[in-house]
């Protein structure tokens, strides 16, 4: 089973160093989609092997050495895991912070009432914020 392990655990560390070097660089090139679509079908090869491992032999884990081939993947995909959703992670509130400004800048410019058309022809009046949407298709 480490046959199948080593090799997963070892591309699913190269993909999630490669879309670390990217975040760090602080943009989001068009190839982070493909490397996150890599990443996710590494991560559901990995569960699954995993997963039927811990079926067949629950303490298979336990017997790993820590300087064989498997442990240091092991220990790399760790590493890299835990960078990779550090910058993820970053990401993320940066890009919350992001619209949540750009929601409250379209408030601020179009006025904190908005008015919407209800089935049988009520306007109904409405405060709060505007909401924001992005078209991420183009």
């Amino acid at each position: 089973m480490s046959d199948e392990l080593t090799p997963l655990m070892q591309s699913l560390s190269d993909l999630m160093d490669e879309e670390t070097v990217l975040l760090r660089g602080g943009t989001w090139p068009p190839q982070n989609e493909a490397l996150a679509d890599a990443k996710i079908r590494l991560t559901g090869a990995l569960e699954a092997t995993l997963a039927e491992r811990d079926r067949t032999n629950p303490a298979w884990l336990d017997a790993v050495p820590a300087d064989s081939p498997l442990g240091d993947a092991i220990d790399r995909l760790r590493r890299s895991a835990l960078d990779n959703a550090t910058l993820l992670s970053r990401q993320i509130d940066l890009s919350q912070e992001l619209l949540a400004e750009i929601a409250r800048e379209a408030g601020r410019i179009g006025g904190q009432r908005q008015q919407t058309y209800q089935r049988g022809g009520q306007v109904r009046q409405r405060s709060g914020p505007t909401p924001v949407t992005l078209n991420t298709r183009l």
